[in-house]
């Protein structure tokens, strides 16, 4: 992997005297210089820079227009040395939840094995090595579209899901990005459709044919939907899990991106409430089983 080593370049930016309104209070120096990796290209220098006024204009009060002229409310260069007393702002600034980044030029991916350059994704998680920071970037919709069918087929037999991936920092730019989170949503569930194994088609086309009702939501809230529905025309549901081998399984307490839908167990009088992936069995008058299989099947490639 690359790192960003002592070595850096500054991005420094100053902003006109004029340019602000109704500024940040945080925000009233005029000068600021951001720490960037030296090996960038040309492209990666000007893509970052479109990124750093984006949040910058955002947080001083600046009106940018995507015009040509939209440079004028910034004025920059490229050096090996920040501004003398300008604060400087590292790229983890641009690191936030629900954020968009693009993956640097030469990178591959060594966990799904394939040349990620240039994709596209949001970050959706943050870990850590014990050396660094690690994220987890869901790829968008076009950046899905890139995957070679070959590797998918690949990816989704090794059931390893082809809908994301674990970057380090040093890999990744912040850039601005336009696509409604929903749009992502229905590529995967249409390459998850692809590959789906014959035995649960039926209960595909149950949870997730296309209604009013579904039609904008997140996946995973479709699947907290369809359970707390078919929970409550159940009469009694019993469960095994990893801390108790005589459950009742009483209500949907939520769903996640990450985890996906929780749920409410009752044991012994007592009430845990546990994501329904740890959930091992389900028991029922109903036919509730084949469909917490699914949800098994589809909790691998959808969430992480």
């Amino acid at each position: 992997m690359l790192k960003i080593g002592d070595s850096a370049l500054f991005i420094n930016l100053v902003i006109p005297d004029d340019g602000l309104e109704n500024p940040n209070p945080g925000w009233r120096n005029k000068k600021y210089s951001i720490r960037i990796p030296e090996d960038l290209s040309t492209d990666e220098i000007n893509a970052l820079v479109k990124a750093a006024k984006e949040n910058l204009s955002k947080n001083t009060g600046i009106q940018l227009q995507e015009t040509s002229h939209s440079n004028d409310a910034f004025n920059y260069t490229i050096a090996e040395e920040p501004y003398p007393d300008a604060p400087i702002l590292e790229l983890s600034r641009f690191y936030t939840y629900n954020k968009w980044v693009s993956i640097r030029s030469g990178v591959y991916d060594s966990y799904l094995h394939l040349n990620s350059s240039h994709f596209v994704g949001r970050i959706t998680d943050f870990y850590s090595d014990g050396e660094q920071d690690i994220f987890f970037i869901k790829w968008s919709k076009d950046s899905l579209a890139k995957i070679p069918v070959i590797k998918l087929q690949h990816l989704v037999r090794r059931n390893i899901s082809p809908f994301g991936s674990y970057v380090s920092p040093d890999l990744i730019l912040p850039m601005k990005h336009s696509e409604a989170l929903i749009e992502s949503e229905k590529k995967q569930l249409e390459i998850y459709r692809t590959y789906l194994p014959k035995k649960f088609e039926t209960e595909f086309h149950v949870v997730f044919e296309e209604t009013p009702s579904t039609r904008d939501k997140p996946n995973y809230i479709i699947w907290e939907d369809f359970f707390r529905k078919f929970l409550h025309a159940e009469r009694i549901v019993h469960c095994a899990e990893k801390h108790s081998q005589d459950s009742i399984l009483v209500d949907v307490a939520g769903a996640e991106e990450k985890i996906g839908v929780w749920v409410e167990l009752e044991s012994e009088g007592k009430t845990t409430i546990i994501p329904l992936a740890d959930v091992q069995e389900v028991q029922s008058n109903g036919n509730i089983e084949k469909f917490f299989h699914f949800y098994h099947h589809w909790v691998k490639y959808f969430c992480y």
